[in-house]
């Protein structure tokens, strides 16, 4: 009997579109969400009008930025004297994406190389902070490379490599603040080391991209953090796929592959003196659907599930499926409270004077009360924020929120002490908890923590920018 190779529906999706669009051009790399300067001069373009954009999905790709660049370029006389003088400043590198040559004023690198099929960038990484307060002074170091290539008219290829070193570990859960997570190499001094190697390999075309990365992913409006996909848990490899195929419609779908630290018992083995310790397995499939019905008025509804203890479920990676119906399948638990995590979340933006943004963030999930008794619950995080650029640069943001721990593995959510969002607060008992909790701002500068009615504030008040 003969065997024939059987394909995934999804596959075969995929590479029907490959061999579709071979004549439509279109190549993308991602620009790091730490980038913040470039994100929020794109907001401030959107927000004066010059620009559409979905700010809910980051990170943008260079050619995304570089056509924004090159559309605010043409209404310069809306521009005041400051924001023109940051889109020249900006177009010296996104002009690589625009300019068929090296015939432009551009920016300085390392290794810069362009010919009609292959397109190559290099540069070195060295950077250093210093922070000091009553408390005592801490720096952070980092150094490494970056690159990005195309080659031909669809594929793209990215890499950053990069070593921290923190004198004292600020991520560490006994800290709160919007620094990311990261995996220790610890040190005698209260120190530690962290290398993390970031990029992947896409394949665009004239209205979407499928991509291969390890990147790190923000995915809801906000400005002090978002709660749908915040940025901050560790960069994780993802098969991500883009689509756009009309002006008033855009879809992203994810599906990665996590780090669930929770040892596979079954699986454990001595190699010579040492245990040899496996991971259960853990996987995240999201997608969001963000529609324009008007030019100032975007709305993205999408879901997501956080799975594990099993291989990869093909049903997730059917990229516009709502999950949770699926995980009743699968479980055939009668409850929305049981089996995997699942969540539902709400975007809404509306880029007028001011760009003002509501998001909304739901999770069905399990956790222990007082009694050590296993209760559901469904968390509700709700974000109301604006920022006005016309008088320089306010921005307020106030955040409904309730914190979680999960220290354990009392649940698939556990993401190296993050939670889908925001950060996760530590407990003593170590099971789920709530916490009340409330930040004021001014300038990244934490002036007051005290308890307060489930809400997060965040004033940032720059200095005013020269409008003439």
């Amino acid at each position: 009997m003969r065997k024939y190779l059987k394909i995934p529906g999804f596959l075969c999706l995929i590479l029907l579109l490959i061999f579709s669009v071979s004549e439509m051009k279109g190549q993308e790399i991602y620009v790091h969400v730490s980038n913040t300067d470039i994100y929020d001069f794109m907001d401030e373009l959107a927000n004066a009008g010059a620009i559409n954009l979905n700010s809910a999905v980051k990170p943008y790709s260079r050619i995304f930025i570089a056509r924004r660049l090159d559309e605010a370029s043409k209404k310069r006389e809306d521009l005041n004297a400051r924001q023109i003088k940051d889109l020249d400043f900006y177009l010296k590198d996104y002009n690589k994406e625009l300019k068929p040559d090296k015939n432009f004023k551009k920016r300085l690198d390392l290794l810069y190389y362009k010919d009609t099929l292959f397109t190559f960038s290099f540069n070195p990484i060295l950077g250093m902070s210093v922070f000091n307060n009553d408390s005592g002074t801490f720096y952070h170091r980092w150094n490494g490379a970056e690159a990005f290539a195309y080659v031909g008219d669809h594929f793209g290829f990215y890499a950053s490599l990069r070593d921290n070193h923190e004198s004292k570990r600020m991520s560490d859960p006994a800290y709160l603040n919007q620094n990311d997570a990261s995996n220790y190499k610890t040190d005698t001094k209260g120190g530690g080391d962290v290398d993390e190697m970031r990029g992947g390999l896409t394949y665009s075309w004239s209205w979407g991209s499928l991509g291969l990365v390890k990147d790190h992913l923000v995915w809801g409006d906000n400005y002090h953090g978002s709660n749908i996909l915040s940025g901050h848990q560790p960069s994780f490899t993802m098969l991500k796929l883009h689509l756009q195929p009309v002006k008033w419609f855009d879809f992203n779908y994810v599906h990665g592959w996590l780090v669930s630290d929770v040892i596979d018992s079954s699986r454990l083995y001595m190699n010579g003196q040492s245990l040899r310790k496996s991971y259960r397995p853990k996987y995240l499939a999201a997608n969001l659907f963000t529609f324009t019905p008007l030019k100032k008025l975007q709305f993205s509804i999408g879901n997501s599930i956080i799975y594990s203890d099993q291989n990869v479920q093909p049903a997730y990676l059917i990229p516009f499926f709502f999950y949770k119906t699926i995980d009743h399948a699968q479980t055939s638990t009668g409850s929305n409270f049981l089996g995997q995590n699942s969540q539902l979340f709400f975007n809404i933006s509306i880029p007028l004077i001011a760009a003002i943004f509501f998001v909304i963030y739901l999770e069905a999930l399990k956790r222990f009360d007082a009694n050590k008794k296993l209760v559901a619950v469904v968390l509700i995080i709700a974000v109301l924020g604006f920022r006005i650029y016309q008088f320089g640069k306010i921005v307020l943001e106030r955040e409904n929120l309730y914190s979680t721990t999960y220290l354990k593995a009392t649940s698939a959510l556990v993401i190296q002490n993050f939670s889908h969002g925001g950060f996760l607060f530590d407990d003593s008992n170590y099971n789920t908890a709530f916490s009340k909790n409330a930040n004021f701002r001014i300038r990244g500068s934490y002036l007051v923590y005290a308890n307060s009615d489930y809400f997060c504030y965040s004033l940032t008040f720059p200095k005013l920018n020269d409008n003439a």
